[in-house]
């Protein structure tokens, strides 16, 4: 076949930009294996919202799916998580978006931006702006599932106020990773 450019197009991989505890402890998405893991935790995340499961630590909590990175790919991957749990789960399970930047989709034409605001908040994806993760642990709270972990997060205040950043500690139930990408090798 006659071509005038030829793309080889090998990919990407997870990039866990230094995080303790990403490579261990977070769900990438960028290939069929990575798919496959999500589905299995959704279906045991939607089994225990089924039965009623109740945070028993000190800071109760509901079952929660944290999305890490507010590009496109985690923008969707967050709508389609949300929209799946409320069909599957009752809407028992928080979803969260966390970015570093100040909203979701940075650099993208402020429509698209926009409507995508718009199609998370009526799923109910709460947007953790201004937010890094510091670290990922396994969960030591008995009674979590098998993907429950412990997240420390960065908070930074919001523009004009003098506060400086806090750092909080919280949990979740999955996290999906689709912050930044590496070429693959």
């Amino acid at each position: 076949l006659p071509y005038d450019w030829l793309v080889l197009a090998l990919g990407s991989s997870a990039d866990p930009r230094g995080v303790p505890g990403v490579r261990e402890h977070a769900v990438p998405f960028n290939n069929l294996d990575d798919a496959l893991r999500v589905r299995g935790a959704l279906e045991e995340i939607e089994g225990a919202a089924q039965s009623g499961w109740t945070s028993t630590g000190p800071d109760a909590r509901p079952l929660t799916v944290m999305v890490v990175g507010a590009g496109y790919a985690g923008v969707e991957l967050a709508a389609v998580v949300a929209e799946r749990l409320r069909n599957n789960a009752g809407g028992a399970v928080r979803v969260q978006v966390v970015t570093p930047s100040a909203g979701i989709l940075p650099g993208s034409p402020p429509g698209q931006r926009e409507a995508a605001e718009r199609t998370l908040g009526s799923l109910g994806v709460e947007t953790l702006a201004g937010t890094r993760v510091l670290s990922l642990e396994r969960s030591s709270e008995p009674g979590t599932l098998s993907t429950s972990v412990v997240a420390q997060l960065s908070t930074s205040a919001p523009e004009g106020s003098d506060a400086g950043a806090t750092t909080v500690t919280c949990g979740a139930d999955l996290v999906l990773w689709t912050a930044g990408s590496a070429p693959a090798t």
